[in-house]
């Protein structure tokens, strides 16, 4: 499979490298594998990820309400922000059938 640093990703989905670090560490871009070297690695879908993150918020919702979206066409949670209240009951959710 074709992978593609940061750089590419970002350049690809007309954003900065520090936005797709912040969608990581926000939990809304899954951290990809790293190299040897440290570089990260992403799939090429992640630029798809991106450009609907920034879509949606053109269209006035929260990075919040992008990841319930998210969730929803994902059918599993995933990682919750930071400034989710839910973030400190569990680190992570697997499953769409708790509620």
């Amino acid at each position: 499979m074709q992978t593609m640093t940061i750089g590419a990703v970002a350049k690809a989905a007309g954003v900065g490298v520090e936005t797709i670090r912040f969608y990581e560490r926000s939990g809304l871009l899954a951290p990809p594998p790293r190299t040897a070297a440290g570089y990260r690695q992403y799939a090429p879908d992640a630029v798809q990820r991106v450009i609907f993150l920034k879509r949606i918020q053109r269209f006035g919702f929260t990075l919040a309400e992008a990841s319930e979206f998210l969730t929803l066409q994902e059918g599993v949670r995933r990682v919750p922000m930071a400034s989710d209240s839910r973030a400190t009951r569990s680190p992570r959710w697997t499953s769409r059938s708790r509620t």
